[in-house]
């Protein structure tokens, strides 16, 4: 999660918290996927006709397309476009949020799921791959979500603090935008985790999700916050606070208020 600090004489106006999750130890990476078509050069130029996408050659991060000359042409991404399904075979990843059988709203494809609460109050957001899992839920909010594309947005779920969440294709990004000082006070995230899972705080203020055999399945970046004046700076000057509870663990947000 992250803040950011006010230029103005108020600690608060206006920020931003923002909170990356991944999966399986992988960072968050961006770009996203192309479709078949024309390849165009820098200038406008329509330069490269493009077939049928040779699905046998996908990789993590390439696309593959036929060439009009017999040949192919691979596109390479900064990021993940693709994953692996049960079995085995490349899929392109689609982050959009689609309705869950639950009735909330869920990932459409990517090799972990994603399932966002049809109200912030009544259910967890959880994080699932494979057979691992993390549930976490704000504390004393409630409201329906407004979804459009990757992104749900839960406005004023309670006073002065809207949540949003976005499925990335290595995770998910929360952000809780506060409206005031006061929004900001008590944000304890309560947090279940499937079984053999136990949390550890990083020495750079992230905190790792390990398996029974040392492997990180999830893992929180560093919390930073972000103002809403204009060329405001993120600061890191705010902090996690693990607590073990009945049930599982109570996950602060500790800003530096100095």
């Amino acid at each position: 999660m992250g803040w950011g600090s006010s230029s103005s004489s108020s600690w608060l106006a206006g920020a931003r918290l923002m909170v990356f999750a991944a999966v399986a130890g992988l960072l968050l990476a961006f770009g996203a996927s192309g479709s078949a078509g024309r390849e165009t050069a820098a200038g406008g130029e329509m330069t490269v006709a493009l077939g049928d996408e040779r699905t046998d050659l996908r990789t993590r991060t390439s696309r593959t397309f036929a060439h009009e000359s017999g040949g192919n042409v691979t596109r390479v991404y900064q990021g993940p476009v693709n994953f692996r399904d049960d079995r085995g075979d490349w899929r392109l990843i689609d982050n959009d949020l689609v309705r869950s059988e639950a009735g909330g709203f869920e990932n459409a494809a990517n090799r972990y799921q994603l399932d966002l609460p049809s109200d912030a109050g009544k259910a967890p957001v959880r994080l699932a791959a494979g057979a691992d899992w993390v549930d976490f839920r704000l504390r004393n909010v409630a409201g329906a979500p407004d979804v459009d594309g990757s992104a749900a947005t839960y406005s004023d779920v309670r006073e002065g603090l809207s949540l949003a969440y976005t499925a990335t294709a290595d995770g998910v990004k929360e952000e809780i935008w506060l409206d005031s000082p006061a929004a900001a006070r008590d944000l304890v995230f309560d947090m279940r985790l499937s079984p053999g899972l136990t949390p550890r705080m990083r020495r750079d203020g992230g905190l790792d999700l390990i398996d029974g055999e040392g492997g990180r399945r999830f893992h929180v970046e560093r919390p930073f916050m972000v103002d809403s004046s204009e060329g405001a700076e993120p600061s890191y000057a705010v902090s996690y606070e693990l607590e073990r509870v009945e049930g599982g663990y109570a996950l602060s947000v500790r800003p530096d208020r100095d």
